[in-house]
C-alpha cells in the first residue's frame, strides 16, 4: 500500500465590527474544489451590506469553491429606522417594508386611502403630496400621510344663497353634490365660478378633491304686462322677472265677450302666442277688443190654461252667453219664476197692458249653463193663453235700463187705458255697439216694427179675444244715443211693451 499526501487550500474568514461569518463545511482548510457556503450574520442594529476580498457581492449565503489559498471578509453596518405615524382614513406602505435600512437607501413611500377619503399629502420628514414618494434615508426618518374627506365650500354675492343636495359641506370622495342658485327677489342668477363654470341651474359636481364655488346674481330684466279690454296674460317661465337672454312666452287669454285684438309697447302684431326674448326691462300691453253682439238663437212656445209655458225645442248651452226670455199672456197676469239650463234666471221688466188684456214679462241669465235645454216661465194663476220666446246673445255683457209703455204711455198703469194702433217712446243706449231688444205683447194683431227695427219672431197662443201675441224685434245702437222704440199693428189692440238694451262687456278692472 502506498501513502499519498493531499495538499489542502486554506479560507481564511473574517468580518468588521457589528457582526460575524460563519463556514460551511467549517474548517478553513479544503481540497481544491471544494463548495464552501459563507453565512454573514449581524449583530443587533446592524445589517450584512456586503463581501470583501476574494468573494464579492451581498448574496447571503454566498458560495464559494475552493481553487487556491482564500481570504473573505463580512461587512456590517449601523442601520437607521423610518417609522410611519398612523392617521385616520388610510394606511402607508414601504417598500422595501420593515422600516430598517441601511444609510442611503431609497425607499418607496405609499399612501393608501381608505373609501370616502384622500390623500391630500405627507408631514414629518417627507412634504409634497407625490404619492407614491421617494424617501432617502439618510438619517431616522419619521413621517405621516394626510387623509381627509373633501369639503366644498360655496361663496355667493348679496343677492341669493345656494342650497347644496346633499346638505353640509363635506363628503365621501366621488360623491355627486347639486348645487342650486337661488335669487333674492329682483335678481337673477348669472353663472357659477371657482371649481364649477356655467349658467347651468341646478348644476352637479363631482366631490373628487376639495372644492370652492362662487355663485353670481344680477339685478333681473322686469316685464311689465299692462292689459287693454277683457281678457288677461299668462307668461312662461311665469315671473316677470328673467335671467338676461331668457325667452319668454306671452299668452293673451281673452275673456267672455272679448276677442284678441293684438300687441303694442316692446312687442308688437297679433301673434298669439308669441316669444319675446327678454335681455331688459320690457313693457307689453295686450289689446282686446268686446265682440260683436250678435242674435245667435232663437226659441219660442205657447200654452194654453196652464200655470207653464215652455220653449218647444231647448237652447244651446254657451259659456257667457246672455238669454232673454220674453213671456206674453192674455190676461194679465204675474210671472213668477223662469228656469232652464241650470242657469239662475233674473227679472228684467214687465208691463201690463193699460186694460189688463194682456202683459209682458222680460227676464234675463247668463252664466255658465250645466247643458242644453228647454225655458220655462210660471205663473200665478194659468192665463188662458201665453207665449214664450228666448233669445241667445253672444258678445253681450247684460242689459241696461229697462223701458217699458203700453197706451197710457211709459210704464203706464194696469186700467183706464183705450186701445190703439202704434207706440212710440225713448230708450238711452250706454255703451257702443250695443243692440236694443224689444218684446211686444200684441193679443190678436199683427204686430210691424218701425223703421230700423228687425222682427226677430212673433208667435201667437190661443184664438180669437183669448189669443196672446208675442213679437221680440232687435234695433243696433252702434253709439250711445237715444233710439226711438216704435212700431204698429194691424187695428187696435191693448199692447205692451218692454225695451232694453243689449251692451258689450265692460272691461275687467
Amino acid at each position: 500500500e502506498v501513502s499519498r499526501s493531499v495538499a489542502l487550500l486554506s479560507l481564511s474568514i473574517g468580518s468588521s465590527p457589528g457582526g460575524s461569518a460563519s463556514l460551511d463545511p467549517p474548517g478553513g482548510a479544503y481540497e481544491a474544489g471544494t463548495p464552501v457556503t459563507l453565512t454573514a450574520t449581524p449583530d443587533p442594529g446592524q445589517v450584512f451590506t456586503g463581501w470583501i476580498g476574494e468573494l464579492s457581492g451581498a448574496d447571503n449565503p454566498a458560495t464559494l469553491v475552493m481553487d487556491d489559498h482564500k481570504t473573505v471578509s463580512a461587512r456590517f453596518e449601523g442601520t437607521l429606522t423610518v417609522s410611519v405615524a398612523s392617521a385616520a382614513g388610510g394606511s402607508v406602505v414601504l417598500d422595501p417594508p420593515g422600516g430598517v435600512y441601511t444609510p442611503g437607501a431609497q425607499v418607496s413611500v405609499t399612501a393608501h386611502p381608505d373609501a370616502g377619503y384622500l390623500f391630500t399629502g405627507w408631514i414629518g420628514d417627507l412634504s409634497g403630496s407625490d404619492n407614491p414618494a421617494t424617501l432617502l434615508v439618510d438619517t431616522d426618518k419619521s413621517l405621516g400621510a394626510v387623509f381627509v374627506r373633501p369639503t366644498l365650500v360655496v361663496s355667493t354675492g348679496p343677492n341669493g344663497s345656494v342650497t347644496l343636495d346633499p346638505p353640509g359641506g363635506v363628503y365621501d370622495a366621488g360623491s355627486v353634490v347639486t348645487l342650486t342658485a337661488v335669487p333674492d327677489a329682483g335678481h337673477a342668477f348669472s353663472g357659477w365660478g371657482g371649481d364649477l363654470a356655467g349658467g347651468s341651474n341646478p348644476a352637479t359636481l363631482v366631490m373628487d378633491g376639495h372644492r370652492s364655488v362662487s355663485a353670481s346674481f344680477t339685478a333681473a330684466p322686469g316685464v311689465t304686462v299692462a292689459v287693454e279690454g277683457g281678457g288677461s296674460v299668462t307668461l312662461d317661465p311665469p315671473g316677470g322677472v328673467y335671467p338676461p337672454g331668457t325667452s319668454v312666452t306671452f299668452t293673451a287669454t281673452p275673456a267672455s265677450g272679448y276677442e284678441f285684438a293684438g300687441w303694442s309697447g316692446d312687442l308688437v302684431g297679433s301673434e298669439n302666442p308669441t316669444t319675446l326674448l327678454v335681455d331688459g326691462d320690457r313693457s307689453i300691453t295686450a289689446h282686446f277688443d268686446p265682440l260683436p253682439i250678435a242674435l245667435e238663437e232663437l226659441k219660442s212656445g205657447t200654452s194654453e190654461d196652464r200655470d207653464t209655458v215652455a220653449t218647444d225645442a231647448p237652447l244651446a248651452a254657451v259659456e257667457g252667453h246672455l238669454y232673454l226670455a220674453a213671456v206674453a199672456f192674455k190676461p194679465d197676469v204675474i210671472v213668477t219664476d223662469v228656469s232652464g239650463l241650470g242657469l239662475v234666471w233674473e227679472p228684467v221688466a214687465a208691463q201690463c197692458g193699460a186694460r189688463s188684456q194682456t202683459g209682458i214679462a222680460l227676464w234675463q241669465a247668463r252664466g255658465q249653463p250645466l247643458g242644453d235645454g228647454v225655458v220655462t216661465a210660471s205663473f200665478a194663476s194659468a192665463p188662458r193663453a201665453a207665449v214664450i220666446t228666448v233669445s241667445r246673445y253672444a258678445g253681450a255683457e247684460g242689459t241696461g235700463a229697462p223701458v217699458s209703455a203700453n197706451t197710457a204711455g211709459v210704464a203706464g198703469s194696469c186700467s183706464g187705458g183705450s186701445d190703439d194702433t202704434a207706440y212710440a217712446f225713448d230708450l238711452a243706449t250706454t255703451a257702443p255697439g250695443s243692440r236694443v231688444h224689444v218684446a211686444v205683447a200684441m193679443r190678436n194683431k199683427d204686430h210691424v216694427p218701425g223703421p230700423g227695427w228687425s222682427e226677430q219672431a212673433e208667435s201667437y197662443a190661443g184664438s180669437g179675444g183669448s189669443a196672446a201675441g208675442l213679437s221680440v224685434a232687435l234695433a243696433a245702437a252702434e253709439q250711445p244715443a237715444l233710439v226711438s222704440v216704435e212700431g204698429s199693428f194691424s187695428s187696435d189692440v191693448d199692447w205692451a211693451v218692454v225695451a232694453v238694451e243689449v251692451h258689450t262687456p265692460i272691461a275687467p278692472q
